[in-house]
Parts: structure tokens; C-alpha cells; sequence
């Protein structure tokens, strides 16, 4: 199901990426309500996963970025570390590009109620 839907999350249209942006964020809070975001992390991580489109759907979007970044909110809930030291470096080809992604997530993770703590601990 993952894979049919993220898509939407890449797609030129600006409507269609938005509703995508919030089913995926709904569907992430679900899963954890239900005690199930450990599995969906696999799928959201990996080659092709919810984590690539997201930061593709911010270089497309960027006036949404808010919204794709709250999709990695959900899902990084309890793996920021974990997102910023390994996943992240992977989707970027240089050095610049992966510092330029770090700085437009930060703002938003530093002020989220589900990340702030976290971010700020480790980035003081």
C-alpha cells in the first residue's frame, strides 16, 4: 500500500502532494497509537521509501515543506538520531546538499512538541 500511495507525494500537483503529505502524517500517527511505527520505520528508511519521497516532494514543493516535514515527524517520532546520522546522508550526493536538507529540517523539528525536546538536547 505504501508504495502505491507515496507517489502522491512527488506529484506536479500541489493539491495532490499536500493531501498526500497529510494522509501519510494520519497514517503515521496511526500506526503509532497502535503500537506499530517500528514497522512501518523499515519501509520509510529504505531505498525508494517514504523518507526520499518526502525530501523530494520539499524540493518540488517547497512552499509544503511544512507539511512533508511533519510526515517525517511522525515517522522519526522516536529515531531522530537514527534519521540524521545514517538515513539522511544517504539520499544526498554531496556534502552541501545533505547541509542544506539539516537546515530546513531543524526549524520545524525544534519547534514540533513530538521532536523539540530531542532536537534541542542534541543540537545545544
Amino acid at each position: 500500500m505504501h508504495h502505491a500511495l507515496k507517489v502522491g507525494l512527488v506529484s506536479k500537483d500541489f493539491e495532490v502532494a499536500h493531501y498526500a503529505c497529510k494522509f501519510f502524517q494520519k497514517l503515521a500517527y496511526e500506526y503509532f497509537s497502535q503500537d506499530l511505527l517500528s514497522y512501518s520505520w523499515d519501509w520509510f528508511v529504505a531505498d525508494q521509501g517514504g523518507l526520499q519521497y518526502c525530501l523530494l516532494c520539499i524540493k518540488r514543493h517547497p512552499e509544503i515543506a511544512e507539511n512533508a516535514i511533519g510526515v517525517i515527524i511522525e515517522f522519526a517520532r522516536y529515531s531522530l538520531m537514527e534519521l540524521f546520522t545514517h538515513h539522511l546522508k544517504r539520499f544526498h550526493s554531496d556534502e552541501k546538499e545533505f547541509l542544506s536538507t539539516i537546515r530546513t529540517l531543524l526549524k520545524p523539528l525544534s519547534e514540533s512538541p513530538l521532536t523539540k525536546d530531542e532536537v534541542n538536547f542534541r543540537f545545544e
